[in-house]
């Protein structure tokens, strides 16, 4: 999933309703490029609309896809049920479009309230192999019914089950690493203080003969939850000291690869000892140096755990992106060369956000501005480092004209539907400052139709200030008023 970090103050305060029709003979990229400058209500009308329309199954999987991701409301979640029924008596059973259908209707289903139906229909897709994106489908789902728990025992049986068999295992790439059991875990225990990892997750952990490690790596990840730090890190470095020996059980596989990266994220979190942080993560780095691209996405997970407690983490995150960016996996080309654009950016983006919260505000411009240089504006990484440098414009140097200018800019060439919304509100926001209450209004409507009321994190917050600023014009809050024929701010 890719993460838009935004600066806490960012949110201080979408395209005009039309009729759109599917044009003739779209193919999916065309289907997708009209479709995302809709707001959803049109969003979900043109899908609905294909559906009804067209034979081509890739434009067709490409509108079941809108209807699982925008149909949020009720009302909207029926109707999408019944277009992605219709979906499925038109299409073979052996297609892809069918496999997309039923994991849309998974989806669907279990937003609905039949959780249990909508999830067993995702296990029996996966099962059948057919869609890369079953499990991510099913992971979001369960992220989105709230069941965080579950979601993070979900993806620990994904890795460890018994029961799964190989083809499954070979077709999603089952690597085996539990970080997702320990931040999805983390995420209750940032709104309920008193959940218990312990007495809850670790309770319905179950053996594994082909990781017999596993269950106990899982039981030292609940106590860091519980926050327990000292026991959970005298746990996994006694497996780690087994595993090291050479006496320990049997297993299909290496837990020794990822043991030090346990330890790396469990210091990350309990925030006392950022050199053995970076110790443990620099044996990770050299047990896997056949596998860099894998080291630095778990590397990404970790730190964009921090987007779920960003004041007390935030500030930690370049004690390890840093020492990342100053390794060889930044500065040797050969190496950097083995990761793709966006995942340098992301990192490079992280460890900006991190130097923002640390009060080094400068840096993160200079930072932002680096990261435009090299993947702006073909990246959503760098689409977000414009994000950023626009705010820094405004808070560092007071240039709110400077600010307007890269939102349009990004309103023009890096229109990516996680950034839209929130250069839309900045705009909004603008507008209103200056007086022009109109141009104000026009965004902040193009932002509520962008953005349903179901929505969360920070597209929520961002709809939310969007009221506020609407209830501050329709109440008469203007920041300008008319004195001796002249307009001036108040």
């Amino acid at each position: 999933m890719k993460k838009i970090f935004l600066l806490p103050l960012i949110v201080v305060f979408g395209v005009p309703l039309a009729v759109f029709t599917q044009e003739n003979g779209l193919n999916a990229d065309g289907y997708r490029e009209q479709s995302r400058k809709l707001p959803i209500a049109d969003r979900l009308e043109l899908a609905k609309q294909t559906i009804q329309d067209s034979a081509d199954e890739a434009v067709l999987s490409a509108a079941v896809a809108d209807l699982a991701k925008y149909a949020i409301t009720p009302e909207r979640n029926e109707a999408a049920l019944e277009s992605v029924e219709q979906v499925l008596r038109k299409c073979s059973c052996d297609s892809d479009l069918y496999g997309q259908a039923l994991l849309a209707k998974a989806r669907i289903t279990a937003r609905a309230g039949q959780k249990q139906e909508g999830y067993a229909l995702f296990r029996r897709e996966i099962a059948e192999c057919r869609q890369k994106s079953a499990y991510a489908e099913f992971f979001t789902s369960l992220w989105e019914n709230g069941d965080y728990e579950l979601s993070a025992l979900e993806d620990y049986q994904r890795h460890t089950s018994d029961e799964l068999s190989d083809a499954v295992r070979t077709y999603y790439d089952c690597h085996g690493n539990l970080i997702k059991f320990y931040t999805r875990l983390r995420v209750i225990k940032t709104t309920r203080k008193d959940y218990s990892a312990v007495a809850s997750a670790s309770a319905q952990v179950q053996e594994s003969q082909r990781r017999p490690l596993a269950k106990p790596i899982a039981e030292a990840i609940c106590l860091a939850v519980d926050e327990r730090y000292p026991e959970s890190l005298e746990k996994l470095r006694t497996i780690d000291e087994t595993l090291q020996s050479g006496k320990a059980p049997e297993s299909a596989f290496d837990e020794s690869k990822d043991l030090p990266f346990y330890i790396a994220s469990v210091l990350f979190f309990e925030g006392l000892d950022f050199e053995a942080m970076r110790t443990a993560f620099r044996q990770y780095m050299d047990r896997n140096t056949e596998n860099r691209p894998v080291v630095l996405e778990r590397a990404l997970n970790l730190l964009y755990a921090s987007e779920f407690d960003p004041f007390n983490l935030f500030k930690r995150v370049p004690e390890l992106s840093g020492f990342l960016i100053a390794s060889e996996y930044m500065t040797d080309e050969s190496i950097k060369s083995d990761f793709s654009d966006e995942k340098i950016a992301a990192l490079l983006n992280i460890h900006r956000q991190g130097l923002w919260y640390q009060g080094k505000a400068q840096e993160a411009e200079r930072m932002a501005l680096d990261i435009m240089a090299k993947y702006y504006p073909q990246t959503l990484e760098g689409a977000n480092a414009a994000l950023s440098l626009a705010a820094y414009s405004l808070y560092l140097h007071k240039d709110r004209d400077a600010t307007d200018r890269i939102m349009y800019d990004i309103l023009e060439k890096a229109p990516y539907e996680q950034i839209v919304p929130h250069a839309k509100a900045w705009l909004a926001g603008s507008a209103y400052m200056r007086g022009d209450i109109e141009r104000a209004q026009f965004f902040i409507q193009e932002v509520l139709d962008e953005i349903g009321p179901e929505w969360q994190g920070s597209f929520r917050e961002c709809r939310e200030a969007m009221l506020r600023l609407r209830d501050k014009i329709e109440n008469g809050e203007s920041v300008y008023e008319i004195k001796d024929g002249r307009l001036i701010r108040r």
